[in-house]
């Protein structure tokens, strides 16, 4: 089994690459780049997980697998992310975006748009983070509603919308989407995520000096 760390994975997947390369695999070797990519962005080895991932990258482009290079684009972008390098991370996010779209996949656009969201809101474009967010909450409504994953995804989406909106000093439309990201998340029986709303919502309360409101929803948080 794999671990974060593990330096016996590392050599596996360097093993298996230098013998996917010597055959000619095209597919597996990009493979063992993701798989490489993910190894090293687990123990923080950002620099290094981002040489595989743009390695895999040009290989799923070369080969026409935009479904993969979507992926790749994805990887790229939250490897960014974490380096606060938030102009690349919008780009590799915007071609992701672009490629789920050519997809016509709904699922794969809303994780898009939900990470150039976030993104953006790292970078302080608050209105280019509404504007992505909005537009991914809005999609939503087309996906299957037995998809459990889309009910955990419209909950992250309200909380982001919740942060932007408190962050530019809207309470008001903060408490409305994080009161809306509660609903949902008893509705998928995420207790924790419960919480976490309530106490966001207790403060942005706190901040519209509603202290009785404040009160009730840090008291439904324990």
């Amino acid at each position: 089994k794999m671990q974060k760390g593990n330096p016996l994975a590392i050599d596996f997947f360097q093993r298996c690459l230098a013998a996917r390369q010597k055959v000619g695999d095209l597919r597996g070797t990009a493979d063992c780049h993701d798989s490489l990519g993910l190894v090293y962005f687990d123990i923080l080895d950002i620099k290094t997980a981002l040489e595989h991932y743009q390695a895999s990258l040009e290989i799923r482009t070369s080969l026409g697998d935009v479904a993969a290079e979507s992926e790749c684009y994805k990887s790229l972008g939250t490897a960014y992310m974490y380096l606060h390098d938030t102009q690349r991370a919008v780009a590799a996010f915007q071609r992701c975006l672009d490629i789920q779209r050519q997809l016509s996949n709904s699922a794969g656009e809303v994780d898009a748009l939900i990470s150039l969201g976030l993104a953006h809101f790292k970078a302080s474009n608050n209105q280019a983070a509404v504007t992505f967010l909005e537009e991914a909450l809005a999609l939503f409504q087309h996906l299957p509603p037995e998809d459990a994953s889309a009910h955990s995804g419209k909950a992250v989406c309200l909380d982001h919308l919740g942060n932007v909106y408190g962050r530019i000093g809207r309470s008001d439309k903060a408490v409305t989407y994080y009161t809306m990201s509660l609903r949902v998340k008893k509705d998928i029986g995420d207790m924790t995520g419960e919480a976490r709303c309530l106490v966001r919502i207790g403060l942005e309360f706190l901040t519209l000096n509603e202290l009785q409101r404040a009160f009730e929803a840090f008291t439904e948080a324990l």
